[in-house]
């Protein structure tokens, strides 16, 4: 029984983390950047605020970086930079934005935009 209702706490964590990601992209590509930041930095305020580290951990570990443009994956960066000793993902997530960065930009560009947000 206690197995059971595991499986069902994880399933529905992912299930969030995959509404959450659904939506941010929805709003990016069919909206406004302003409406999928502000969806953003809505639930992750709330969520780092209550000390759900875990559920934005798996939201930083899922997020695909090429699904989203700059502006969205500063965004990430920046909601989670007073956060990031908390954020064991975070690192990571940091390395791919900054890998699709350099893939899409010049260096100096690169460089510009990822300062302070290590």
């Amino acid at each position: 029984m206690m197995k059971s209702m595991k499986n069902n706490k994880a399933d529905e964590a992912i299930t969030e983390v995959d509404s959450f990601l659904k939506h941010l992209e929805f709003l990016e590509n069919n909206s406004s950047i302003d409406e999928a930041l502000d969806y953003m930095y809505r639930v992750f305020d709330e969520n780092l605020l209550a000390g759900q580290f875990k559920l934005c951990n798996q939201i930083l570990e899922n997020a695909q970086v090429d699904k989203f443009n700059a502006s969205v994956l500063l965004g990430f960066l920046v909601i989670t930079v007073p956060w990031k000793l908390s954020l064991n993902e975070r690192p990571k997530f940091y390395k791919r934005v900054e890998k699709k960065f350099r893939v899409d930009y010049p260096k100096e560009k690169t460089e510009r935009l990822l300062k302070g947000l290590e």
